[in-house]
């Protein structure tokens, strides 16, 4: 059902690009994109292209490293324990454990990778000794020539640099084993001949390829995985990120993933005292530092974007604890037993004296992300500078959308993606109905790749303005004005300009869209399950354990619907929220709904108390 769903989508949107051809008499030009997948420079990238050259050359000078001889025969014995799975739990002892079959295929990745084993050793469910021989049990039985499946480049950068870092020789005092050793050198082999290089759609992908290229060339001392590492790092930070240290991606918990990915280098490298290698990277990660702890300050975490089903954000609760000590090299081998999570498997010194443990500034505005506050309310607003969501994205369709903290608990929130499937959930978490965002006759505010279209195959004329946003902010009031354009593609030439203004006890949201003609208008929001919402004719109040908040509308012609006491899974009232990939809980989803003839302004007032 969602396949035909989807096809149907792009197809409309297709369709509306041909009109819009038309109209513009651009017929030629509309083909010739449409077609492009065609021609050899298809997502050509002269950047990526001349670091793939720079690449040959070096591994040219390396030669073949590869050596067969470590090739464990005997199968060793598994422990007798079991592990979370996402909701599945798995038995070590099973001799099927890495054929094993799933609902969900990121769920075989994540098996594959061994990010669960930090989990495990951090609360002593599992030790050293016992996670060695998992190892061994995985390189046996997950032989490459044999084909075995686990074998994706970004399976084997996230797998060679969690053996790394949890078998690291140098804090556990454990030699690496030849079988271990020869394994990673094997992967590596295999991923340098396999770089996730994808011309113009090159992603963060490479990043992690090259993380483990660096990291695990450190551990096992080849030069040749580590000059390559470090070269694609260099290279690739400055497509990826902003000046800021801001991914390009538009996730909020990938931001925090990137982050990890390069103190990780960054922890290794001054291990492995590459003094030129941390002069080069070190600012620039401090940079993606700041920009991690913007989102992890709030106590509520705003899921902006795609969630990683890699790690739980919890997991890096103590990153801003011991991120700018990594940073400056007070780095030792053992870990503060107070640190939790991810920040427990890297030593730092002092990391509770004298550091900054929020971000410096609130402002990522040429990042996409506007921030409002005063002493109780907060509000997160992100519009992807883009007037699409592209290829290399993790976004959303959620221009025009909030995110609302009152008294640092989210109230009004963005429901997430729970699943990366091809499902009706997976759609509802990239759409703008689980969004605090306007819907106009059922169509997304903009082209969102892989969801209703492939911007890549559409004109810059057909897919719009970039959006345009101005704050303002006195004494009084502070005020964010968004205008966004994504609808013009209709061919109506409507306009939304959406103005948040918050006082001291009150936010008004007010909605002008600009057009013509009737159309059919549909305002979502979505409230967490915490509260207790009482529907009145006037009305909604919402009311947790120490606040309350009316939300009002001012609009005539509107009818309320409260998607939460319906039964239908249709996508527009799914009413489900994902604080973690693979999980998903119940949020109280409402929609205002309208038939109306543009120019039309609606205007909501929440009252705070």
């Amino acid at each position: 059902m969602y396949f035909f769903k989807k096809i149907y989508a792009c197809f409309s949107e297709i369709f509306l690009a041909f009109l819009f051809a038309i109209r513009t008499k651009n017929v030629w030009q509309f083909f010739s994109k449409i077609f492009s997948f065609f021609r050899k420079d298809f997502r050509l990238d002269g950047t990526i292209m001349t670091l793939v050259s720079e690449l040959e050359l070096l591994n040219l000078d390396h030669g073949d490293i590869l050596n067969e001889e470590w090739l464990m025969r005997k199968k060793p014995k598994m422990p007798d324990k079991k592990i979370k799975i996402f909701s599945d739990f798995l038995f070590f002892n099973d001799s099927n454990i890495w054929k094993k079959k799933f609902n969900d295929r990121e769920q075989f990745f994540y098996l594959h990778r061994f990010g669960w084993a930090y989990n495990e050793i951090d609360t002593k469910r599992l030790s050293i000794e016992e996670l060695v021989d998992i190892v061994h049990h995985w390189i046996v039985l997950n032989r490459k020539k044999e084909k075995k499946k686990g074998w994706d480049s970004y399976s084997i950068s996230e797998r060679v640099s969690n053996w790394c870092i949890l078998l690291n020789p140098l804090k556990t005092n454990l030699k690496l084993t030849a079988d271990i050793k020869g394994s990673i050198s094997e992967q590596l082999d295999y991923l340098l001949k396999n770089l996730e290089f994808r011309g113009t759609s090159t992603n963060n992908h490479i990043l992690n390829n090259a993380k483990a290229l660096y990291i695990a060339g450190c551990v096992i001392n080849e030069d040749k995985y580590i000059d390559s590492g470090r070269l694609i790092i260099k290279e690739v930070h400055k497509i990826l990120f902003s000046k800021n240290g801001m991914s390009r991606e538009g996730s909020s918990h990938y931001q925090i993933i990137f982050t990890k990915w390069l103190l990780e280098i960054l922890w290794f490298a001054y291990l492995f005292k590459d003094a030129q290698f941390i002069d080069q990277i070190k600012t620039p990660i401090y940079h993606n530092l700041q920009a991690s702890i913007f989102f992890l300050s709030f106590k509520d975490f705003p899921f902006i974007g795609d969630i990683s089903p890699d790690f739980d954000v919890n997991f890096f609760i103590d990153m801003p604890k011991i991120g700018n000590q990594i940073i400056n090299g007070n780095i030792k081998m053992s870990a503060d037993p107070k640190l939790k999570g991810w920040a427990a498997f890297f030593g730092t010194e002092d990391f509770g004296q004298g550091h900054s443990q929020t971000s410096r500034t609130d402002h990522f505005h040429e990042d996409g992300y506007y921030l409002m506050k005063n002493k109780a309310v907060k509000i997160l607003a992100y519009v992807n500078p883009k007037s699409h969501i592209s290829s290399t994205s993790h976004g959303h369709s959620d221009v025009g959308s909030f995110i609302l903290w009152y008294k640092d608990k989210i109230i009004f929130d963005d429901s997430g993606r729970a699943t990366y499937d091809d499902s009706e959930l997976s759609y509802y978490g990239r759409s703008i109905v689980s969004h605090n965002g306007i819907m106009i006759d059922k169509k997304e505010p903009l082209i969102i790749h892989g969801l209703n279209g492939y911007p890549e195959l559409l004109t810059q004329e057909f897919l719009g303005r970039s959006p345009e946003v101005y704050v303002e902010n006195n004494i009084r009031k502070s005020c964010l004005n968004l205008t966004y354009y994504g609808y013009e593609r209709t061919g109506e030439k409507i306009v939304i300009s959406r103005k948040f203004m918050l006082k001291n006890n009150s936010l008004e949201i007010v909605d002008d869209i600009s057009g013509k003609s009737k159309h059919e208008i549909d305002t979502y929001f979505h409230i967490t399950s915490e509260c207790d919402i009482e529907l009145t004719d006037y009305c909604i109040i919402l009311k947790d354990q120490d606040s309350k908040i009316n939300l009002s509308s001012e609009n005539l012609n509107q009818s309320m619907a409260p998607l939460f006491d319906e039964k239908s899974t249709n996508i527009g009232n799914m009413c489900a929220v994902s604080k973690k990939y693979g999980e998903v809980s119940n949020i109280n989803s409402i929609v205002y709904k309208q038939t109306a003839v543009l120019p039309q302004r609606n205007k909501y007032i929440l009252h705070f108390s």
